[in-house]
């Protein structure tokens, strides 16, 4: 076998000392616990120094980096100069400020690194328990079931994805309310709105397909005659 192809077929992603990546990865975790503890001594936000900002356009690394100096990074020039938003002061667009435990929570999450698609595992179970308990917090249905994301931008777009699929298979489709009294109308794929939506809104509506003119304004709490 050639020596090369040999030498690719040995790599690997393992690090070389696990003890020095051990005492590193503590320390990471103790500055991040330092900053979430002293958020109130600090500004909600800071501006981006020139210097800083101008130093992410860097030339594309071709070789392994230090963790040691990417930490040090993060905390001088990424970790200042964040939007604000886990700090108490913090008020604007709504974007929620997480907790410690959940960062601890998102460490653990990542470090097992499930796929649930397919096969005995017991993460399944984890997140059928976490339905059954969303379904009994908000009285749904029995039979109601979902999905987890990690943000409202990915959930904005979840939803309606086959009803997307439906309208690009087929140009019109007929939307029946459960309480119709009239014939249903063959009408093209529409998205519903009490009031001026969030960008992500916006930009989950083109992926799907939905032009401007596709949007019905309801006045009210989901009041649209236009679906009945």
């Amino acid at each position: 076998m050639d020596s090369d192809v040999r030498e690719k077929l040995q790599a690997t992603l393992d690090p070389e000392d696990w003890r020095e990546l051990r005492a590193q990865g503590h320390a990471m975790l103790d500055d991040m616990f330092d900053y979430l503890e002293q958020l109130r001594a600090r500004p909600v936000w800071q501006i981006i120094p020139q210097p800083i900002r101008d130093g992410f356009h860097e030339p594309l690394p071709t070789g392994p980096g230090d963790l040691a100096a990417v930490h040090r990074r993060f905390v001088d020039d990424i970790l200042p100069y964040a939007a604000g938003n886990a700090h108490p002061g913090f008020m604007g667009w709504v974007n929620g400020g997480g907790t410690p435990v959940g960062m601890l929570a998102e460490m653990l999450a990542a470090g097992l690194n499930a796929n649930l698609g397919g096969r005995d595992q017991i993460p399944i179970a984890v997140e059928r328990q976490v339905v059954e308990w969303v379904r009994e917090i908000f009285r749904f249905p029995d039979d109601a079931t979902g999905l987890f994301v990690t943000g409202t931008s990915t959930a904005s777009g979840t939803p309606d994805q086959p009803a997307a699929a439906a309208s690009a298979a087929s140009p019109t489709h007929a939307i029946v309310a459960p309480r119709s009294t009239t014939r249903p109308s063959t009408i093209t794929s529409v998205g519903v709105t009490t009031r001026p939506r969030t960008y992500s809104g916006a930009n989950c509506s083109f992926m799907l397909g939905l032009r401007p003119s596709s949007w019905l304004r309801c006045q009210g709490r989901r009041r649209c005659p236009a679906l009945w």
